[in-house]
């Protein structure tokens, strides 16, 4: 039982069951309820053509949407596994949905260069429509011996549209790491509105020379000027965290209060991170729990197998009898015990479980 399966069962058995009060078991086929929640986009094979060897068997990554006139375009990163050798990597593609249930895939929209180009291999960016230009703002990345002895291993590229089916790259535009930024690590930017200051912002996970962890601000009053002016960074990771990238920064305000969201992949407390704060220049204040997907990762550390977030079957076993059971907990707190107090113990072996809390009620799952 995969965690996605696990997840998604958790999703649409609460989604019926959290306001019963019953406390029975309640069975429930795994494969019916992925079956009926598997809607997502997949590229067509062989999208370059019968004869060509680049494959769209692979890889899709980094989804980067945006929203206008009720269509959500959902632009990724895309790699294959097999291709010609000498061919760059996961230059982005695109669907197209307005109810998240029917998919038109857009093809290719930015391609990868060439291996003397900075983005040989593309990397995670953000689009801002002004006027009626579309300016998407993307990582370059070259780490080619040739290249990058005499070039930065990554930079800030743009490509205009004004449809978004068309993109032409602009090849004088490059923003790189500025004095002080350690030219090896500078990427994928989020570029946005501020209306508060009346400016457009973008948001690059970088390193200071030193190699510490920040989210670096640059600003303009016009991106079709091309001139952005670096500032200080809005974030840089404190000594406990001692993160080495702040990757995919989101900034964005929800009421009185503004959101940083940024994912970290390298240290034992990995996972998509955020924190909240008045100003978007910060103060922040790091919540308890600030992890976003804690929720795939709640299992024993002792008694339980370790349960990475994202993992496949759970290190390699399945729970004897039905794949998978529900069991409302009532009113004990959600924690990772909950899963040995519910009576989750089989012969002697221990199984990963999700805890999740609705309102006042726990929920135990197991695989």
């Amino acid at each position: 039982m995969t965690i996605r399966k696990i997840y998604l069962a958790a999703v649409m058995i609460l989604a019926t069951y959290s306001c019963q009060d019953t406390d029975s078991v309640a069975n429930v086929n795994p494969d019916e309820i992925f079956r009926q929640t598997n809607l997502f986009p997949q590229p067509p094979n062989q999208w370059m053509g019968d004869n060509n060897p680049y494959y769209t068997a692979g890889y899709v990554g980094d989804v980067m949407p945006y929203y206008e006139n009720g269509t959500f375009h959902l632009f990724f990163l895309h790699d294959a596994k097999t291709k010609p050798a000498g061919e760059g990597f996961h230059d982005i593609h695109s669907f197209e949905t307005t109810n998240f249930k029917d998919f038109t895939y857009q093809g290719r929209q930015i391609p990868y260069g060439t291996a003397s180009e900075p983005d040989f291999g593309v990397g995670t960016g953000s689009l801002v429509k002004v006027g009626n230009t579309y300016y998407y703002y993307y990582t370059g990345h070259n780490e080619i011996a040739s290249f990058i002895s005499s070039n930065p291993r990554e930079s800030v590229l743009l490509a205009t549209s004004t449809d978004m089916k068309n993109w032409t790259k602009i090849k004088n535009f490059k923003i790189t790491a500025p004095a002080g930024y350690y030219d090896y690590e500078f990427r994928d930017p989020q570029v946005f509105f501020n209306a508060e200051e009346g400016k457009y912002w973008m948001l690059v996970s970088a390193q200071t020379s030193a190699k510490k962890a920040v989210v670096l601000k640059f600003t303009t009053t016009n991106p079709a000027s091309g001139n952005w002016t670096v500032e200080n960074p809005i974030y840089t990771t404190t000594s406990s965290e001692n993160y080495i990238m702040l990757e995919c920064p989101d900034l964005f305000k929800m009421g009185n209060y503004w959101y940083l969201v940024f994912s970290e992949n390298w240290s034992s407390n990995s996972g998509t991170h955020y924190r909240i704060g008045t100003s978007p220049n910060g103060p922040w204040t790091t919540p308890a729990n600030d992890r976003l997907d804690e929720l795939l990762s709640l299992c024993r550390e002792n008694g339980f197998r370790q349960c990475q977030p994202l993992c496949g079957r759970l290190d390699g076993q399945k729970g004897p009898g039905k794949q998978h059971r529900r069991k409302r907990l009532g009113r004990k707190s959600c924690n990772a015990s909950a899963c040995s107090e519910s009576g989750w113990n089989f012969g002697g072996k221990t199984y990963c479980c999700l805890i999740i809390r609705v309102r006042s009620k726990c929920f135990a799952f197991r695989g």
